[in-house]
Formats: structure tokens, C-alpha cells, sequence
């Protein structure tokens, strides 16, 4: 080969090398609930692989060298729905400021059982006494552990 198509082949890998390395943007904001920091909340980027960090104590996150692309950023928290957004890093919208409010989440539970034997038993089916106390009922006995 002569040194021309070398110096030109060199030149051209270096130059495609400098242009796919430069093509990475970055992430930053933060995660509040009703206007208040929430920290160690986590956020997740659906990049390959997935990537993700927790909030710092003052609600902040930060990704660094995203590679240009529409993904989404899913944040979540414990006792708090799950937040998701898709974003586009590009040319030129290389640095994104995402605002995050995560909203309470309202779990209800059913009624739980429990029953002597170790494995789990409907109602209907257990082979001992089952009585099903509400919330209402332990108010009015006031007790302070189960055997009360």
C-alpha cells in the first residue's frame, strides 16, 4: 500500500473515531414530591445496557456521555408511582434538565389471613379457625401486639 492510502485510510478511521466519540450528550435534573427533594430516589435510562443512579441528598442526578438517541427515563421510588418520560439526545438538544415530581402512590391492601399452618390456605379451605379482623376492630380493642 502506498503511504498516500495509508496516511488516507489513517486519517479517515481517526477522523470517523473523533466524530462518533463527539456524538454523546448528558442528563441531569432532579426529583422532587410536592416541591420537597427527595432523595435516594432511583432513575434508569433504557440505554443497552440499562444504566441507572439514585438521587444525591439535595434530589440530583446526573448521566454523563449518553450516545445520541431517543430514550426512556423511568424514575421510581418507594410508596411513589412511577414516573416515565422519553427523551431524544441529539446534535442539538445535547444536554437535557429534567424536572421530576414523583406523586404519592395509594396502595390498598385485602384482607390478610393468617392461619396456623405454614402454607398459604383460602378462608373457605383451612383446616383451622379463621376469623378476619379489620383495622376497625383492632382500634376499638387498642392492642398492642396480636395475642392481646
Amino acid at each position: 500500500m502506498s503511504p498516500k492510502k495509508t496516511l488516507f485510510s489513517l486519517s479517515f478511521v481517526l477522523f470517523s473515531f473523533l466524530v462518533s466519540y463527539g456524538q454523546t450528550g448528558s442528563i441531569h435534573g432532579n426529583v422532587k414530591v410536592d416541591g420537597i427533594i427527595q432523595e435516594f430516589a432511583t432513575i434508569a435510562i433504557s440505554t443497552e445496557p440499562i444504566i441507572g443512579t439514585q438521587t444525591d441528598r439535595n434530589g440530583n442526578f446526573h448521566f454523563h456521555n449518553i450516545p445520541y438517541g431517543t430514550y426512556d427515563v423511568s424514575t421510581s421510588h418507594v410508596g411513589f408511582e412511577t414516573n416515565e418520560q422519553t427523551i431524544s439526545i441529539n446534535a442539538n438538544n445535547e444536554e437535557i434538565e429534567l424536572q421530576i415530581n414523583l406523586v404519592e402512590s395509594v396502595l390498598t391492601f385485602d384482607d390478610i389471613v393468617i392461619t396456623g399452618t405454614k402454607t398459604f390456605k383460602r378462608k373457605t379451605n383451612s383446616p383451622v379457625i379463621v376469623n378476619v379482623i379489620t383495622s376497625k376492630n383492632l382500634d376499638r380493642v387498642q392492642a398492642c401486639n396480636l395475642s392481646e
